[in-house]
């Protein structure tokens, strides 16, 4: 899957791609990261990432997108795991 053609399905589409177990994908959960009301899931995809997000108490998420293996958002899941390990302590 090219990044492109991930972000030009509709959410329902990328929604079961990412759950429906079908085909030789391999896609595994890796972290996820809160902000505010949301929660920001990265999951890997072998040539991208994509990012699910879901609001507090919702079962399903209102934005699925996928991003480059190089983005910059990554160093956001990496804060996030040093401040929840920090509040920790």
């Amino acid at each position: 899957m090219t990044l492109f053609g991930f972000n030009n399905m509709t959410v329902d589409e990328k929604y079961d791609f990412l759950f429906s177990g079908r085909g030789d994908k391999q896609i595994r959960f890796i972290t996820y990261r809160k902000e505010n009301d949301q929660t920001i899931s990265l999951y890997d995809c072998g040539d991208i990432f994509i990012e699910m997000y879901a609001l507090k108490n919702d079962k399903k998420p209102f934005k699925i997108e996928a991003i480059d293996l190089y983005d910059n958002r990554i160093d956001l899941y990496i804060d996030y795991a040093e401040m929840v390990t920090n509040q920790d302590h």
